[in-house]
């Protein structure tokens, strides 16, 4: 894939791709992006992995001057969207980010 993925060892139907693909607890870790057939139905699949999509400007353009166009994504209010290790993201550049590795366990 052209982008960071997950390797899942299950079977995806067509139509699920953009199809969120969740930890154990109900963390986000990525979006189903692309799957294979076999035999035996269990893939594999690939999915985005999220962490690539934290670094990204949005236009969120309803409710209209809410946000100024384009709005960083870590710069959306905590209250209207959480994400878990927020904190642990430091953006270097448009192209550039780190992150901390972190467990909530």
């Amino acid at each position: 894939m052209p982008f960071p993925t997950i390797e899942i060892a299950c079977g995806a139907l067509g139509g699920m791709s953009g199809g969120a693909v969740l930890d154990d607890i109900g963390h986000l870790l990525g979006v189903i992006s692309r799957s294979f057939s076999a035999p035996d139905g269990r893939g594999p699949t690939s999915a985005a992995w999220i962490v690539g999509g934290i670094n990204r400007e949005l236009e969120i353009t309803w409710p209209s001057g809410l946000y100024p166009q384009p709005v960083h994504l870590l710069d959306i209010d905590r209250r209207l969207l959480r994400l878990e290790g927020r904190d642990r993201v430091r953006v270097i550049d448009a192209n550039t980010y780190e992150y901390q590795v972190w467990f909530d366990r």
